[in-house]
């Protein structure tokens, strides 16, 4: 499987608060990246073996990665937010503790 690079200087910096990094990009090349069902673009950031003449830490490639969600038996296992409700919580068919309820909201 081949990497899509993504034109990018990242460098990783030190300050009051530990390390961090700076990322600087193109509009252009973070259009030309699919986006999935949910609007997101993804991207995976890895260390360079060795800094660039530019002073880059790192470097930047599209996330091809797929997850397999499907169970056994055909289901995915993943809830959807309808089956969740509004609490984002299970429903008591999905449950699994056998604690009462105490009538607390948490």
């Amino acid at each position: 499987m081949s990497k899509n690079y993504i034109s990018t200087f990242i460098k990783e910096r030190e300050g009051k608060y530990g390390k961090f990094m700076t990322v600087s990009m193109k509009l252009e090349e973070l259009n030309k990246l699919p986006v999935d069902k949910y609007g997101h673009v993804r991207v995976t950031i890895n260390q360079r073996k060795e800094e660039d003449k530019f002073g880059n830490t790192h470097y930047m490639i599209e996330d091809t990665y797929k997850a397999d969600n499907v169970t056994d038996s055909g289901q995915n296992s993943q809830k959807s937010v309808t089956e969740l409700g509004q609490t984002g919580q299970a429903p008591d068919k999905y449950r699994t503790s056998t604690a009462q309820d105490d009538g607390l909201p948490f």
